[in-house]
């Protein structure tokens, strides 16, 4: 079992009670990573986990992989993740995927010493070091609530730090992890994954809520969305110019512009965000947080799931920004029916004065509550009524005035063979273009965000409705709809793939797609397939043939959420 230091935030306690507690929270965390079963209060076992849903060791000095294959001599880097490391406590376990605790991964790669090695690391979060000592969960979680215990609970607005999210970068060395789960962002160290701050989004950008991946365009330029209450709830468009990224970080951050709900009482999830040359499309869902909910979580006993709410009845809409006067075309867009978006894909202009926007959307969010752990110990049963989601793709006319159309007349020209936009009174309805179903994540090429592109890079965790093939990874051509998909062994998941360009690339598909894999549910419990899944694969993303694989003895967290490349300077 490794060991880490812990921080200890009692400053006046003596040297040799700090080791005594030290000493403590050490053997406590030897007792939770040892934890691979859920069991109740007297440790009787209740339920078997599979290898991907068992508690991780840190790995702080490191450990090298058995590679075999080649990898590309010119890449050469680190890539930092973050994905859930621990669910099992000694006392009880957490209820959600989305409440693992956040382990924290660096991977080493030399394409031209074909060499990868690994450090992982926990998130020396408060929500981490409060439930180890309690020996089990103590803070708000998406699926597993507040539970009262000798510990300080946080204040109002603070249900836990644990950052499951996304890293990215501001300034060279300057690496941010954020999750729209917690209000708390950490930066990191890249060298040794330590946090070198911690903050809050109220103090530092007075907002309440921020979506964790900020958009860089072609100039320099970050853009972003925040929550914010200022009378009402809003949405506010977030910029970072170029040059303000020197400046302290309280500083750096302008109001493009601000959209007020359209509920009084519930806001938007802020998730949904795009970005083309000249415009930025925020897609307000009918899937909202109840803010009176939220308040009440410390009464009702709440976990963030039960803030989320679906409201049918109120389609996608569609707020399309000016980003060059902060200006929101007056214009009101919606989607022809509702929809739960995970992302948006890509946005960008096609020439005609439209707007394309691609999204992975799910017709509801019943995916939430299949990602329960008892749900995923059986994936072929919980998984089995919900669908899949899919890509779509909507063409938005660019227009501030409905003109002379008449109801029912379509704005969209030919050029596309289902996306249309449809007058309806005083509103234009969005109908669009299914491009392929099976996608519960996908990515593009970050050089070319905001362009036209032809390829997306995909994941399919679980076979569900509308998806014939479960745990692949998948590259789409958008345009042909033509689909190549990796698959490991039964039973095996891969983790979101990270697409890296090759740095003399010739086409937008020259580079590598990097992704995890670990074992979920196997045929028999094999053991043999579950330690062949405790590796990192190396795909061509214009063959999407595998061409190495990075094998590791020690169990890693290979079913990380998101991911940075940081090449070798």
């Amino acid at each position: 079992m490794t060991r880490f230091l812990l921080r200890t935030e009692v400053p006046n306690n003596s040297y040799k009670e700090n080791k005594k507690r030290q000493r403590l929270f050490l053997k406590k965390l030897d007792e939770v990573c040892n934890v691979m079963t859920e069991t109740n209060g007297n440790g009787a076992v209740e339920i078997a986990y599979p290898p991907n849903l068992q508690n991780a060791d840190e790995i702080p000095d490191g450990t090298n992989a058995d590679v075999t294959g080649n990898i590309p001599s010119w890449l050469k880097g680190s890539m930092l993740t973050c994905g859930a490391g621990m669910f099992h406590f000694k006392e009880g376990s957490v209820k959600h995927l989305l409440d693992g605790m956040a382990m924290l991964s660096k991977i080493k790669i030399d394409g031209e010493n074909s060499s990868v090695s690994l450090i992982q690391k926990y998130l020396k979060s408060k929500a981490f070091e409060r439930s180890i000592e309690a020996g089990k969960p103590c803070t708000t979680l998406m699926g597993t609530p507040f539970v009262v215990q000798p510990l300080r609970p946080f204040g109002p607005y603070e249900f836990t730090d644990n950052c499951l999210g996304p890293l990215h970068e501001e300034n060279p060395g300057e690496i941010f992890l954020q999750s729209d789960g917690s209000t708390y962002f950490f930066q990191i160290d890249p060298e040794t994954l330590e946090p070198v701050e911690k903050n809050h989004y109220l103090k530092t950008f007075s907002l309440y809520s921020m979506r964790p991946l900020p958009l860089e365009d072609d100039n320099g330029d970050l853009y972003n969305l925040g929550g914010t209450i200022t009378g009402s709830l809003q949405c506010q468009i977030l910029r970072m110019k170029k040059e303000n990224r020197s400046k302290p970080l309280k500083e750096r951050w302008e109001v493009v512009c601000q959209i007020p709900s359209r509920m009084k009482t519930s806001g938007s999830i802020l998730r949904c965000f795009g970005m083309s040359k000249n415009y930025v499309v925020f897609i307000e869902q009918p899937a909202v947080v109840n803010a009176m909910k939220m308040t009440a979580t410390y009464i009702k006993q709440y976990a963030m799931m039960d803030w989320l709410e679906w409201h049918p009845d109120f389609c996608n809409r569609f707020h399309v920004v000016s980003k060059e006067t902060g200006e929101v075309i007056k214009t009101e867009f919606l989607s022809f029916a509702a929809f739960y978006g995970v992302s948006i894909l890509n946005a960008f202009e096609d020439g005609n004065n439209n707007l394309v926007v691609d999204c992975v959307a799910l017709p509801n969010t019943d995916i939430m509550k299949a990602l329960l752990l008892k749900n995923l110990v059986s994936p072929d049963e919980s998984m089995g009524n919900i669908y899949s989601g899919s890509i779509v793709r909507y063409v938005i006319p660019l227009i501030e005035e409905l003109g002379d159309a008449d109801d029912n007349d379509n704005y969209i020209e030919d050029d596309y063979d289902e996306a249309q936009a449809i007058r309806k009174g005083d509103k234009v309805v969005l109908i669009p273009e299914v491009i392929t179903v099976g996608v519960d994540f996908a990515i593009a090429n970050k050089n070319y965000i905001g362009k036209p592109y032809k390829y997306a890079y995909a994941i399919n965790s679980y076979a569900r409705k509308g998806a014939d093939v479960g745990n692949c990874v998948m590259k789409i051509d958008l345009e042909t709809q033509e689909t190549k998909i990796w698959k490991g062994l039964d039973g095996q998941v891969p983790s979101y793939p990270i697409f890296i360009p090759s740095p003399q690339a010739e086409s937008e598909d020259d580079g590598v797609l990097i992704f995890g894999v670990t074992s979920g549910v196997t045929p028999d419990n094999n053991e043999n397939e579950a330690a062949s899944a405790n590796c990192v694969v190396f795909v061509d993303a214009k063959s999407f043939k595998e061409i190495a694989r990075a094998s590791f003895k020690d169990k890693i967290v290979a079913a990380w959420i998101h991911g940075i490349f940081l090449p070798q300077s």
